[in-house]
């Protein structure tokens, strides 16, 4: 039987098709991850800063003596 298609545009339907479907997936996931109450996104919590949690205190300098040795800023 022959079809008024060419093999080409069939197969560029097949993935467009499939396109849809990956896209639903991803979608479906998506709003599983923004319906989760109880897990929320690492980029949505409080981030508690204690002791150990400041600010680096580091000019991007390394300096070393002749004989290799680092020396302190």
């Amino acid at each position: 039987m022959k079809s008024r298609f060419s093999s080409k545009a069939l197969l560029m339907a097949k993935m467009i098709s499939w396109r849809k479907v990956e896209d639903y997936e991803a979608k479906a996931k998506e709003e599983y991850c923004y319906e989760d109450g109880e897990k929320g996104a690492i980029w949505k919590k409080t981030i508690i800063k204690g002791e150990k949690c400041r600010p680096i205190d580091f000019s991007g300098k390394i300096l070393y003596d002749c004989n290799g040795n680092l020396l302190p800023d």
